[in-house]
């Protein structure tokens, strides 16, 4: 588990060739080194190479001076002289990283076999080492980064940024306004889509689907706790191929005059990458797992819920298991670098208001669920003097601005569609390179 020669040969690798430091840091972090005169060694040589400064014994002694430490000049020296060659220095890294990770799963397995001997239910115990499990390939380095790594992570996703200057950032959602509005689905955002019962929550997030699933050809996983599979699919096919609901429910539909668009529609969800999970009553614990064992094997891509109130949670009330259902989800997100769309249920307070719109305390069983999300959206239709139209309220946007964008409503066809006019983001002045 712990090999020191490895760890040697890699700083008098770098010492010998001072270039091999870029491809080394792509292997190892020092946190990957268990000698702690090796770790500190190793973590001066990064500060060098994110300063552009030269890398050799002097300048790491200097850097090591400067943050107080006392550096090894002599061992230092003895590391440069008893490595044979800098060309091996990756294959050296590499064993530097595998025994990181093997001391990781010693350390991992010996708290699985404290939660099997441990209390709680089996289940609970599942969820656990599934957690578990899942750490060693979360988290290539496994430590704690300073703001130093961090902002040098944050300037390369600016300057991504920069270079899509008026493109998504994120996954389109089908939606122009929507997608001004939030530049796409984005990793690690939770947004969830609220609403009452039969009011359009589940049509406006499979109309996302259908965006990435088909248009943008990302793997699509939908756990659908309310509807089958196949109904899932007849909505798609309605609003795929612009048929209506009832042809399909009906079975009507072979023989119409919408008989020329079954099959196109039927290709286009057959070549889709979109999965469903219809089973009914799953624990936050079996869809983590489920989600990490998806997207390990498609590649990254959109989680769908359908929705927060089925899931079972833990805690003695409902309350305290929709609060670790909607802090599971996002949880979730985060580790696996994914948007999450997920579905709540309004209650009907608002129609004791004046103003029957909706506000974040309409969501039904926890506050918790509008704290843990990203983007809040409520669903409203003002039936009386706007029928037709559906109020996407963004009542939370985290990362940019609240507002209301609309859409027309075709629930014939299980469909939104965008209204001629939309939602423009505000202009925003900018002084010194940095926007206010």
């Amino acid at each position: 588990m712990n090999n020191y020669l490895a760890e040697q040969s890699v700083i008098g690798g770098i010492l010998i060739d001072a270039s091999k430091a870029s491809d080394v840091m792509e292997i190892v972090c020092a946190g990957d080194f268990d000698d702690q005169r090796h770790m500190m060694y190793f973590k001066a040589i990064e500060s060098l190479i994110d300063q552009q400064k030269p890398v050799d014994i002097v300048t790491i002694s200097d850097c090591l001076q400067d943050i107080g430490h006392a550096p090894d000049i002599s061992y230092l020296m003895e590391l440069a002289q008893n490595t044979p060659t800098a060309a091996n220095v990756n294959a050296y890294a590499q064993a530097v990283k595998d025994s990181s990770t093997e001391r990781k799963l010693l350390n991992i397995s010996a708290e699985m076999t404290s939660v099997l001997y441990g209390e709680g239910s089996t289940s609970d115990k599942v969820e656990r080492i599934t957690q578990l499990t899942s750490m060693v390939s979360q988290d290539p380095g496994g430590q704690v980064r300073d703001a130093g790594s961090i902002m040098k992570s944050s300037v390369a996703e600016w300057e991504r940024r920069a270079s899509m200057a008026g493109s998504l950032m994120g996954y389109s959602t089908g939606f122009r306004d929507i997608d001004k509005r939030t530049m796409g689905l984005q990793a690690p955002d939770l947004t969830v889509i609220a609403a009452g019962s039969g009011k359009g929550k589940t049509t406006l997030a499979m109309n996302m689907v259908q965006a990435v699933a088909i248009y943008q050809q990302k793997p699509v996983l939908v756990f659908s706790l309310e509807m089958s599979g196949e109904q899932l699919i007849d909505r798609m096919m309605a609003s795929v191929g612009e048929i209506p609901m009832n042809l399909i429910k009906s079975g009507k539909v072979f023989g119409s005059d919408y008989d020329h668009a079954i099959m196109p529609a039927a290709q286009k969800i057959k070549q889709s990458s979109l999965y469903i999970d219809d089973r009914g009553g799953l624990t936050i614990g079996q869809i983590q797992a489920t989600a990490r064992k998806f997207f390990k094997r498609h590649g990254q891509g959109l989680m769908v819920v359908d929705y927060i109130g089925l899931i079972d949670g833990k805690g003695t009330n409902k309350q305290e298991k929709t609060a670790s259902v909607s802090g599971g989800l996002k949880s979730l997100a985060k580790e696996l670098s994914i948007p999450v769309v997920a579905l709540a249920q309004m209650n009907r307070n608002g129609v004791q208001r004046g103003d029957k719109r909706p506000v974040a305390s309409d969501l039904r069983d926890s506050a918790a669920i509008e704290h843990d999300s990203d983007c809040l959206i409520m669903l409203y239709e003002d039936e009386d003097n706007n029928p037709g139209v559906m109020e996407a309220h963004f009542v939370k946007h985290r990362n940019g601005e609240v507002g209301t964008d609309y859409l027309v409503k075709r629930l014939d066809i299980n469909r939104f569609q965008d209204q001629a006019n939309g939602y423009e983001p505000k202009q925003q002045a900018s002084v010194g390179g940095f926007s206010y």
